[in-house]
């Protein structure tokens, strides 16, 4: 009876993750995604695990690649952990049900670490494949099963972390500053080690050896991991097993004694008790559509987190051009394109930033049943499409303005490059959100259970990749046609075929609004 319990539950959750949804295109977008995000990973697999071939490093290979493992599903189990994979309106179908509490949990957990799995794969598929032709198929088939096993404790005491944060930080708001300011850490410490390396490389050498032989004595897991990978170490790969299924057993009695209780029952609770009396004041119709758009962002911690990464880079790309030289930063750009000065190759960067700083792409869709009531006032289309535009250009102003003239004054463009760099990074962020207006307009879903079915299940980088083909085309065409490359800045180029491409889309934008009134 357990297991046919489990069997259903464990179904609803591989419609999750393979992204199952009665919209095709939803479902395809969601799927290209995944399949771009493994391509991506795997080629990156691929090159790290040559440079550590060629070097000699091989012996590291597994150790490196296991700990970037380890960290990569640590914190997914976190995020994982904290979003809930049921969502309170499933969760109150499943709870009255003959289910038991470690039934839905342990199909949840299981989803949990199936999802760990892409990671694993994605990242070991070649060193795997590798070591398999080095050392022969048993090789290959204990290498599997080793990179099947090191997931499951980082990614449990990930949503172990997750249950105790849930006890301290209830409001939404804390948990979006605490994503952001994880975001804004990894960040620098990103640009330092890219800018830095070759100037600090010896120094990285000896701190990775020390860290090496610090993983391999005391953090067991993956030392063992690191016997059987490299090694093929029968014991090693036993050792890892039984030391992953105590901890597990460890790490679920806490889990199970404290995740539905701080999920969902006190959760619950605590909005309960909180609710407060509403109070009314007059505005403007613009004012109190752009308010409600910004409460309804910042309510949303995985809205945040989805999407407050571009501002965030562009605000990293100027404080580093301010603590390093900006030839430094562009310096293989600038080898690699010619024709193209620093002024001009930072314009382009800043752009295609720009263009991804944009929070449109699931606007309307997050409404739901919302939806109907928007559409029964007095409302324009511009009315529902104008203040969530605004506040995709808000968030990114600020980063905008501060890093072009950070970069104008660190790379000594003049101040010509400098306001048209202004002007450009506006124009691509408005650009940006007008593009992904349009997209949700069309592929518009109101009916979704957890709002991260429109929020982290769709395309929305791959979107906005394909849209700047359409500015760069005209960039393109204005440069060949009119010859005036070294003659006008890039930045009024780019000024120019921005204000063309923002004309195009709102003519489509303009053909869409027959759609939003059907639905």
């Amino acid at each position: 009876m357990i297991t046919k319990k489990l069997k259903i539950l464990l179904g609803l959750e591989l419609k999750r993750i393979l992204k199952n949804s009665r919209s095709s295109t939803k479902r395809i977008s969601s799927l290209v995604m995944m399949v771009l995000v493994g391509l991506a990973m795997v080629f990156y697999s691929g090159l790290f695990t040559m440079i550590l071939v060629t070097s000699n490093n091989s012996k590291d290979l597994a150790l490196a690649f296991g700990l970037v493992l380890t960290l990569l599903t640590f914190f997914t189990g976190i995020s994982n952990g904290n979003k809930n994979l049921f969502s309170r309106d499933e969760f109150e179908i499943l709870y009255p049900m003959p289910l038991g509490e470690g039934d839905i949990l342990m199909a949840k957990f299981i989803g949990i670490y199936l999802d760990s799995l892409f990671y694993a794969f994605a990242i070991f598929l070649i060193p795997i494949v590798w070591f398999g032709i080095i050392h022969g198929p048993l090789a290959f088939i204990l290498n599997l099963l080793s990179v099947l096993v090191l997931p499951i404790f980082p990614t449990f005491l990930g949503v172990l972390l997750a249950t105790q944060i849930s006890k301290t930080f209830r409001f939404h708001n804390t948990k979006t500053l605490l994503q952001v300011l994880g975001t804004i850490l990894f960040l620098a410490i990103y640009i330092f080690f890219m800018t830095q390396a070759d100037k600090y490389s010896d120094q990285l050498a000896g701190l990775w050896s020390r860290l090496a032989q610090g993983l391999r004595t005391y953090y067991l897991p993956l030392s063992f991991f690191d016997r059987a990978f490299s090694n093929q170490s029968f014991l090693g790969f036993l050792a890892l097993f039984a030391l992953t299924l105590l901890l597990l057993l460890l790490l679920g009695y806490f889990i199970i004694r404290n995740y539905i209780q701080n999920f969902y029952k006190d959760a619950g609770a605590k909005t309960r008790e909180k609710k407060k009396s509403v109070s009314f004041s007059s505005g403007s119709k613009l004012k109190s559509l752009y308010k409600k758009e910004v409460k309804h962002y910042f309510w949303r911690t995985n809205y945040v987190s989805n999407t407050i990464l571009s501002p965030i880079l562009i605000l990293g790309l100027g404080v580093a051009s301010l603590l390093i030289k900006p030839d430094r930063i562009f310096g293989q750009a600038l080898g690699s394109l010619p024709g193209l000065d620093l002024a001009g190759i930072a314009c382009y960067i800043l752009t295609f930033i720009s263009v991804n700083a944009q929070t449109t792409y699931c606007s309307l869709s997050l409404e739901g049943e919302n939806f109907e009531a928007l559409k029964a006032m007095p409302l324009s289309f511009k009315d529902l499409v104008l203040p969530r535009v605004l506040l995709g250009m808000t968030l990114a102003l600020g980063p905008i303005l501060f890093t072009s003239l950070a970069f104008s004054y660190a790379g000594q463009v003049g101040v010509v490059n400098g306001v048209f760099m202004v002007l450009t990074g506006i124009l691509a962020n408005l650009f940006g959100n007008l593009a992904g207006i349009y997209f949700d307009l069309m592929t518009l879903d109101l009916a979704w259970k957890n709002d991260l079915e429109v929020i982290k299940q769709r395309f929305s980088a791959v979107l906005m990749s394909l849209a700047m083909v359409l500015p760069m085309f005209i960039t393109w065409i204005l440069t060949t046609l009119l010859n005036i490359k070294f003659v006008i800045p890039t930045s009024f180029i780019m000024c120019l075929s921005f204000i063309a491409s923002i004309a195009i889309v709102y003519l489509m934008l303009e053909g869409a609004r027959d759609r939003l009134e059907d639905q």
